[in-house]
């Protein structure tokens, strides 16, 4: 274990010897200390990471914005659906300016055109057929009375 603690020391902060210089009649002895880069590699990562954390909230931000922006017209088709679930057959949808949406909007008003006049054609051949109901009464009422009346004026 101390073996593997040892080589992870030396990988954090490397040993590097000292380098000698002549500079005219003294010597430069250079002494790198590398603790210092280590601490100024892990405050560059620190950076990094608020940096990333920084652009990863921005990005989110936008996505959401953008998401919700583009499915506002969901909001329009719902409210179109909940009134013809109520029957109100007249509803229609706006155009709107995403192709995809417009072309929903397109298919819905064209379903609701076609319910709201099947529901017309229905209304109107159910008062037809309480007309024709009406009819058939009032023909029966009068064939009744002039079956009486053309026998009282043969037996009369």
């Amino acid at each position: 274990f101390a073996s593997v603690f040892a080589a992870s020391e030396e990988t954090v902060a490397p040993s590097i010897e000292p380098i000698t210089l002549s500079v005219g009649p003294g010597k430069l002895r250079i002494v790198p200390e590398p603790s210092r880069s280590v601490l100024d590699a892990w405050d560059d990562l620190l950076r990094l990471f608020w940096l990333s954390l920084a652009l990863f909230v921005l990005v989110n931000l936008i996505v959401f914005w953008s998401a919700g922006r583009a499915l506002d017209p969901v909001k329009d088709i719902l409210k179109g659906l909940r009134k013809m679930e109520i029957g109100e057959f007249h509803a229609r949808l706006p155009k709107f300016k995403l192709r995809e949406m417009s072309a929903i909007s397109d298919t819905f008003n064209r379903m609701a055109q076609a319910i709201e006049e099947s529901f017309t054609v229905k209304r109107q051949a159910e008062k037809t057929a309480l007309e024709l109901k009406e009819n058939r009464e009032l023909t029966q009422i009068i064939q009744r009375h002039m079956f009486r009346f053309v026998l009282r004026q043969l037996f009369a």
